[in-house]
């Protein structure tokens, strides 16, 4: 077993005299830990703990060996759930000599109340003979080997994460070791971060204010970073054919990798609209608008502050400029219609043609902006460019036909379905950056995928043509 080395093991003990042996033995393999002891669990961390790969658990946590079950699942919940995140893939070691008392317990636990803290896998170690071997650290270090040899797999996953750990603390030595060691190191290490912005963002990096030299800095690392990352996975790897053997298999139900997909070409979470990659669900955007027409006249109509005299004529303007407001997304929704009838139009064969109307209903409808990310990182985008597109279910006979399509070679499962990602470079167009900024996404395309549409489409613009009779 790879155990990690990132600081991501916990380990839950009340007695430090009972727990030393296994403490010695974590910084003997150079694994740092989390301990928590404290019965009241008045030392647990104020927000959980990411990416905990091993949990150490004596099951004895209340000082009472008359404890009822309930009493011990109670303890032991209250510091999973304070600790863990969610639907966390840990190894949970019972360090404990009370596992046939409560053992069945905690096992019917995490099937109930304890579902999203469920361990993949489960070791038992001995607190007593631990504590009575003439070598506890070994003995302890060899049953957890042994007992997760048959869990092959993880050991894979936390090796890499081991090499990533390794490699970003390499990354960071590289470039900060050779500034001497005296009064001026912060002096020369402050310049050097904004060398590094500079490095990424150009002259306009002067123009910044500090968070946004600091994230440009670390964008000029993370190019060094992945370099560094490659070279070590080749050398960590080398000599490792016995300890990872047998770990893949080129067999199995493949059902997962529309999933997966998602998770490698689509990062979610909330983002400003003027960041290349960002995409926006247009159905949800135009009833956003209604709903937000809607909910500015009714706060007027509810307002009570508008004098008696004056408040018919008041409501009737706010009403007015509500019928305006509606009219002008009305007509941005036919015109949307009509662009989305004509993309699927485009990638259907004359028999299929009857389709069309069901197709568009069925999608997702989005934008994407298509700018170039030197323009967002130096600040030169005047405006966004933004390219119109659709999420297709994957069992519709649509194909690229012409030039101007772009469809996804990888199928993408969005919201439990699978959808083929589909674009039209015909309908490219541009708006002020200022008001791609006040969008907001709460998906993005990562780099690959942003880059190989980004290149298509300037392979369609820059398309030569030739005239001839």
């Amino acid at each position: 077993m790879i155990l990690p080395t990132n600081g991501k093991v916990v380990v839950f003990d009340d007695k430090y005299e009972e727990v030393k042996a296994l403490l010695t033995a974590l910084s003997k393999q150079k694994i740092p830990y989390f301990y928590f002891y404290e019965e009241d669990g008045s030392d647990l961390p104020d927000t959980q703990i990411e990416n905990v790969r091993l949990v150490f658990l004596d099951l004895l946590l209340v000082n009472d060996n008359n404890a009822k079950e309930e009493n011990i699942i109670s303890a032991i919940s209250a510091r999973l759930t304070k600790v863990l995140e969610p639907n966390s893939n840990y190894i949970l070691v019972y360090w404990s000599t009370k596992e046939d008392k409560y053992g069945h317990a905690i096992k019917i636990a995490f099937e109930d109340r304890l579902s999203n803290y469920k361990p993949i896998l489960t070791i038992s170690l001995d607190k007593v003979k631990a504590k009575t071997e003439e070598d506890p650290i070994a003995f302890i270090i060899d049953n957890i080997h042994q007992n997760a040899e048959d869990f092959k797999v993880l050991k894979v996953f936390s090796f890499w994460e081991n090499i990533v750990n390794n490699s970003s603390g390499e990354l960071i030595n590289n470039f900060i070791n050779f500034i001497d060691k005296d009064k001026k190191w912060d002096d020369v290490a402050k310049y050097l971060l904004y060398k590094l912005a500079y490095a990424y963002g150009g002259k306009e990096t002067l123009a910044l204010n500090e968070i946004d030299k600091i994230k440009n800095s670390f964008y000029t690392l993370n190019h060094s970073f992945i370099d560094t990352l490659e070279n070590n996975i080749s050398k960590s790897l080398f000599g490792k054919d016995k300890e990872f053997k047998e770990v893949i298999s080129t067999e199995g139900d493949d059902s997962f990798k529309t999933i997966v997909n998602k998770k490698l070409l689509i990062a979610e979470d909330s983002f400003n609209g003027d960041l290349p990659g960002t995409f926006f669900l247009v159905d949800n955007e135009i009833q956003e608008q209604f709903d937000l027409i809607q909910f500015t006249l009714d706060k007027v109509k509810q307002n009570q502050k508008i004098p008696s005299e004056q408040r018919e004529d008041v409501i009737a303007k706010a009403q007015q400029k509500a019928v305006k407001d509606i009219d002008k997304v009305k007509i941005r929704q036919v015109a949307l219609k009509s662009n989305y009838n004509n993309i699927v139009n485009s990638l259907l064969r004359d028999e299929n043609r009857g389709l069309r109307s069901e197709i568009v209903e069925s999608s997702v409808k989005i934008e994407l902006n298509v700018s170039p990310i030197c323009d967002y990182a130096q600040q030169k985008m005047p405006c966004c460019r933004i390219l119109p597109g659709l999420l297709i279910k994957k069992d519709y006979p649509i194909e690229k036909g012409n030039a101007f399509n772009y469809i996804s070679d990888a199928i993408i499962n969005f919201d439990g379905i699978d959808y083929l990602l589909v674009f039209d470079f015909k309908y490219l167009y541009s708006i002020q950056n200022s008001t791609s900024k006040k969008r907001q996404s709460n998906f993005k395309l990562r780099q690959q995928l942003l880059a190989d549409i980004q290149v298509k489409l300037g392979s369609h613009i820059n398309r030569a043509g030739v005239l001839y009779l």
